[in-house]
């Protein structure tokens, strides 16, 4: 059936439509449909959309328009290719923003290793940042930055356990919140990390060197590399300070060490003893360049003491044992070169060196880091508790006509006190 045509006729031109489909459904050009409604949002002109060759998806089309005016109060098409050009846009910014991890973390590491105008570089510590990655590449590599879940870290630090410790562990974990951290707003909307938590950690193992304990990792030790271990123990540096040290730094008439910036970010002038200005004159004969001040008073012959020191402490426990001191033997488990710093403090702190004086020296930000290091011997423990005994047994003034008690000894157990006069015969 054919549609009624429409509209009145004036002469030869006339306001009826030229083909045969509904109201609001057009042809602009032969071949080509296209529709025109108005919108709900109250706009002045009929919208105009062009739909293709095909006269029913027109049709269709433009009755869908007329529903979605109906049934939408406020509905505009306008508004509608707004947020669908916004959409489009921020696809076409995720797409570009797309990185792997491995890319990411090209970046970070180039990131931690820029230089400021001073020379200082941004993360003192990039070094290990760079032998962190060399597990992280494997695990994270080939994944897109944005699609790494916390499951996917949590995989990984059940993974590592297999292989570290625990505070390793929560070492990676850091790594891993501050590389993401640093993507938020770029490249991720939110950290992948957030929410998981770290390992309980005990503080480590606290070493307080005996003096058979030192002779034997002193012998043990090349001819080369004993200097620097006196000096080590001597000063309590860090082997990165130690091996940073330039003559420019040393100043033998007023004994004392100018120290660049340490792991907390500042920079301090230590006084040395009489076994370190030794140990300067030694390395003094040996210079190389004797004019150069910035020239380093440690030659580096390793790049870390990992790759020398724990050969001296086997050499070391193997004699003591052969000397019969198998439990010295067994203390020194584990001994790294930080333990000589550790020993540096406790050894002050057994001289009487009040906690502040410590902390400058040492150059620690609070007095907590400094109750942790400076560890005490059992034996000088020992002692101190020894003297409330001695204390209390002469400032007790005997009484007139009070019979002294029998004297008391533990038994074989060590566990109950024994009556010389009920064990007499």
């Amino acid at each position: 059936m054919e549609l009624e045509q429409r509209g009145p006729i004036r002469g030869d031109w006339s306001t009826r439509k030229k083909d045969k489909a509904p109201r609001g459904v057009y042809q602009p050009r032969k071949g080509l449909w296209a529709i025109r409604y108005m919108c709900s949002a109250g706009c002045p002109n009929p919208h105009k959309e062009l739909i293709g060759p095909a006269k029913t998806e027109a049709i269709r089309a433009y009755h869908a328009r007329k529903r979605l005016a109906h049934d939408q109060p406020g509905w505009c098409p306008r508004d509608e290719r707004e947020k669908a050009r916004k959409a489009a846009e921020k696809r076409r910014a995720s797409e570009a923003t797309r990185i792997t991890f491995t890319q990411y973390a090209d970046e970070y590491l180039a990131w931690c290793q820029q230089v400021d105008s001073t020379g200082q570089v941004r993360m003192r510590s990039w070094r290990t940042i760079k032998s962190e990655m060399s597990r992280l590449r494997p695990a994270f590599g080939p994944k897109v930055l944005g699609e790494i879940t916390r499951t996917d870290v949590e995989r990984f630090i059940e993974d590592l356990l297999v292989t570290v410790s625990q505070p390793t562990a929560n070492r990676y974990r850091d790594r891993l919140s501050a590389m993401f951290k640093r993507a938020l707003g770029r490249y991720l909307s939110v950290n992948p990390v957030t929410g998981i938590g770290k390992f309980r950690e005990s503080g480590g193992r606290l070493v307080c060197l005996s003096e058979r304990q030192e002779t034997a990792l002193r012998e043990a030790l090349s001819a080369q590399m004993r200097p620097y271990f006196v000096f080590a123990l001597h000063t309590g540096l860090r082997w990165s300070k130690q091996m940073g040290l330039r003559w420019l730094d040393v100043d033998m008439l007023a004994k004392g060490l100018t120290v660049g910036k340490d792991k907390n970010g500042r920079t301090l002038r230590v006084p040395f003893n009489s076994a370190t200005e030794a140990v300067l004159m030694e390395m003094g004969t040996q210079r190389l360049r004797p004019s150069d001040p910035d020239e380093h008073v440690f030659p580096r012959r390793y790049r870390e003491p990992d790759k020398f020191f724990p050969r001296a402490v086997r050499h070391a426990q193997e004699v003591l044992r052969e000397a019969g001191k198998e439990d010295e033997a067994a203390r020194l488990d584990g001994v790294s070169w930080h333990g000589l710093r550790h020993t540096w403090a406790s050894r002050l702190t057994m001289a009487g060196v009040d906690p502040r004086t410590l902390q400058t020296l040492g150059n620690w930000r609070s007095l907590s880091m400094v109750e942790r290091y400076s560890h005490l011997s059992p034996d000088h423990l020992r002692s101190a508790v020894e003297k409330l005994v001695s204390a209390s047994t002469t400032s007790r003034e005997p009484v007139a006509g009070e019979v002294p008690a029998p004297g008391l000894e533990l038994d074989s157990n060590l566990t109950r006190p024994q009556d010389e006069a009920l064990r007499a015969p």
